[in-house]
């Protein structure tokens, strides 16, 4: 399984592949990762050091006008 999720600013949703050997083995995985219950979302931001998060935030968002900054953060 391989996937990429979605990037802010670029792209609104991800996208997964799967790949299976049977058509039992696929309808497996469909229910284990499609219908399943989706797994509890973590942070991979420190809470102790908020400065990261400015700089994450930059590197993602391009373009961003000058007077735009605070309104960004």
């Amino acid at each position: 399984m391989a996937g990429r999720a979605g990037r802010l600013g670029y792209e609104t949703q991800g996208k997964a592949v799967a790949l299976a050997d049977t058509s039992l083995e696929r309808d497996a995985k469909f229910r284990e990762y499609v219908l399943a219950p989706p797994e509890p979302i973590r942070s991979s931001f420190d809470p102790r050091n908020p400065a990261t998060w400015v700089i994450r935030l930059f590197a993602q968002v391009r373009k961003v006008p000058r007077d735009g900054v605070i309104d960004l953060v």
